[in-house]
């Protein structure tokens, strides 16, 4: 087992430029040891080997054990902007209330429920814009 003491941190203060100096020679030292490791050299001293035990374990204990609530970024779904594009496609293309909604989602990569919850807020105004009244989530009539 490693030794306890070597993992706590000292305290101690450095300048600013000191403190700047020292970690660019430790990344450039941590660089070339991956240099040439990646070039199929090995290691030279225990040193080197304890840095790569050191960052391996480090590696392992970050990897979580169980998922995320949420996987990857959140949509950047600009909601007035997309109930601007819902209304034009109720009224100009007559889509459905649903046609609409799922060429939004299939834009983002999002669910429909999302994108309609997402522009709630935003249809009435959306529609004022175009000059007409919300049709609401029912379907238009085709014109005959």
């Amino acid at each position: 087992m490693p030794n306890e003491k070597a993992s706590q941190s000292i305290p101690f203060r450095m300048s600013d430029e000191d403190f700047e100096r020292t970690a660019r020679n430790q990344r450039s030292q941590i660089t070339a040891l991956a240099d040439r490791l990646d070039s199929g050299g090995t290691l030279d001293d225990r040193i080197e080997h304890a840095l790569v035990v050191l960052a391996l374990r480090k590696l392992a204990e970050s990897i979580p054990l169980t998922q995320k609530g949420k996987q990857g970024p959140s949509p950047k779904m600009c909601p007035g902007t997309e109930a601007l594009c819902y209304a034009m496609n109720r009224i100009v293309r007559s889509h459905s209330h649903g046609e609409a909604l799922v060429e939004i989602a299939d834009r983002f990569g999002i669910s429909e429920v999302a994108v309609a919850k997402g522009i709630k807020p935003y249809r009435q105004a959306a529609f004022a814009i175009i000059g007409t009244a919300d049709p609401g989530n029912r379907m238009r009539k085709q014109p005959k």
